[in-house]
């Protein structure tokens, strides 16, 4: 536990903007810190996943309030996280005080509808 505090800890020191680069870390981080997980579920063919993915990077510095990550649709999370045929999806795991709830949005959402909906 304190290594898994530790290294979580470390991680934190590098992504301060919130996105991480892995879903493990990101998880990891959420777990600790009961900010909600964003999963960002893409493809590098998809135009509009493409252009969340850099509207989420030029923004990065305004999503401390949860832990982001982007992650491509035939990956081991992209398969495990989101069933469905469209990308872009954001999934989104929120701590309700006792235990984790999902809720999926799929199509683009500009920086400003993604924050909203992070925050209900």
């Amino acid at each position: 536990m304190i290594r898994s505090l530790l290294a979580v800890m470390v991680l934190a020191a590098f992504t301060p903007s919130g996105i991480h680069s892995t879903y493990e870390s990101a998880k990891a981080d959420s777990d600790i810190s009961k900010k909600p997980l964003i999963v960002v579920v893409g493809a590098s063919w998809c135009s509009p996943c493409n252009k969340m993915k850099k509207e989420i990077h030029a923004n990065a510095s305004s999503f401390t309030y949860a832990n982001l990550v982007i992650v491509d649709y035939k990956s081991k999370w992209g398969r495990e996280l989101y069933t469905g045929s469209s990308v872009p999806a954001i999934v989104k795991f929120k701590w309700n005080g006792s235990k984790w709830i999902k809720t999926i949005r799929t199509g683009y959402q500009s920086q400003r509808s993604l924050k909203r909906w992070i925050n209900e």
